[in-house]
């Protein structure tokens, strides 16, 4: 975000907080991100058109949480010395009112547990407003000071935002609104029925953005279900998050992007092996530490089944969920102990990249489910030992051949290496188109063609 330039070059903002990693490859210095891309793209279709955009995110993004300063101001720093956009923390412009608004809420919330104390012996009420109502209420105000006077001063026409239901964001979307500033929110991941962030009530129309941009025509019908409101506020352009990686993998030939990208993950031990790949696209960290170890024990054994058909051809890529902490010795313990031709890639690795180049899909219910079918591949296998209801959803909508225990799995697996193509169960007309509206489409550009629009 910026000052509002001359007249005949408008501005907007863009709130956007990812890592960057730095490798060589080739002697290259190649630099990536996990989710910016989707931002570094629009960013600069925008700035082709003559605007003017910078990124923003908070420096210390939990207050509560020392270790999470150390991740934001890496970040940050990160972002200043490897990336080309302009980027400015929202505490860039704080002053002594904000501070002294967020002491003044933390004295009243005190005053408050006090009378709780007296008033009260129940120990739920207590640990419910020291877990909840102190750590969060003054966060939130906090949030919401940093982005009113960051926005009052840089004055952008249009705040443009992803993870729209988060607490910073719909901070960053009230402060905006109070200062009749427009915003535009990207979805990011899958949206369905049981999805919290979706699930408005009649009073939360503050909270709704400007324009909600989304994949495809499914989402928002979705979205219709849930608010009238917010559904005449959608708009569907496809998703802009392939369209760099469908432009890679048409100029790069396929065994020098393969190459490229292993290397990238630091397999240099498998460039020139005739490996068939299946991506694991894992989300271990919605289980308990038993779930998890049981469903990673079933997808290694799955695969060491196929292997001793097959000598050893099948190799594992497991991508972990940026969501999981603490798991890497999990993974590494049960591939070691059961001996797995699996490798374990870094947590923020190009997963678009990784799928471009893998045969098959393995997940439960991630939203790389849909995605491996917009590069133009059907192999999608859904494991759900657990019975998980969006998987099934999946499966009926054809979205990839459900699996419900290790049999199942190494059953479809041992069909996948015998060149049999899946079938899946529901229905597959068209999904893909009525997920993501185009497949291959340019939806940067319309995105980049909306913003434009918005800051005329």
């Amino acid at each position: 975000m910026i000052r509002r330039p001359p007249r005949s070059t408008p501005s907007n903002s863009s709130a956007a907080s990812d890592v960057y990693k730095r490798q060589k490859y080739d002697g290259r210095s190649i630099v990536y991100v996990k989710g910016d891309a989707l931002f570094e793209y629009i960013m600069d279709e925008v700035k082709e058109r003559g605007c003017i955009s910078i990124s923003t995110c908070p420096l210390f993004l939990r207050q509560y949480k020392p270790f999470s300063w150390i991740s934001s101001i890496r970040v940050y720093l990160e972002k200043l010395v490897l990336w080309d956009k302009m980027h400015v923390p929202s505490e860039w412009c704080i002053n002594v009112r904000a501070l002294f608004l967020r002491l003044l809420m933390l004295k009243y919330l005190f005053l408050i547990r006090r009378k709780l104390e007296r008033a009260s012996d129940s120990i739920l009420v207590k640990v419910l407003f020291d877990k909840i109502v102190l750590p969060y209420m003054p966060l939130a105000l906090e949030y919401i000071t940093y982005n009113f006077y960051l926005l009052d001063k840089l004055k952008p026409c249009v705040v443009v935002i992803r993870n729209e239901y988060g607490m910073w964001e719909r901070s960053l979307i009230l402060a905006s609104k109070k200062l009749g500033v427009l915003t535009m929110a990207i979805q990011h991941g899958i949206i369905h029925e049981l999805h919290r962030g979706y699930m408005y009530d009649s009073d939360e129309s503050p909270l709704f953005v400007d324009k909600l941009v989304v994949y495809g025509c499914k989402f928002k019908d979705m979205i219709a279900e849930s608010s009238d409101e917010l559904a005449n506020r959608v708009v569907v352009v496809g998703s802009p998050r392939y369209d760099g990686t469908l432009l890679l993998s048409r100029k790069v030939p396929s065994h020098a992007l393969r190459r490229m990208v292993l290397y990238k993950c630091g397999l240099k031990d498998v460039l020139d092996k005739e490996y068939r790949i299946i991506l694991w696209t894992t989300q271990t960290h919605a289980f308990s530490l038993s779930t998890a170890k049981r469903y990673i024990e079933d997808v290694c054994l799955a695969v060491n089944d196929v292997n001793k058909e097959f000598n050893g051809k099948l190799l594992l890529l497991i991508k972990p969920h940026p969501g999981e902490k603490g798991t890497e010795n999990l993974y590494m313990s049960i591939i070691n102990s059961l001996n797995c031709n699996a490798k374990l890639l870094p947590k923020y690795s190009n997963v678009y990249e990784l799928m471009i180049i893998s045969d098959f899909l393995l997940t439960l219910n991630s939203t790389t489910a849909l995605e491996f079918r917009v590069f133009g591949k059907d192999n999608v296998i859904l494991y759900n030992p657990i019975n998980d209801e969006l998987a099934s959803f999946y499966a009926k909508e054809g979205v990839g051949v459900e699996a419900r225990n290790v049999k199942e799995l190494k059953k479809v697996l041992l069909q996948l290496m015998l060149c049999e193509a899946l079938v899946p169960t529901g229905r597959d007309e068209n999904v893909v188109y009525y997920y993501f509206n185009s497949v291959g489409s340019e939806a940067t550009n319309a995105i980049a063609n909306l913003i434009v629009e918005a800051c005329k």
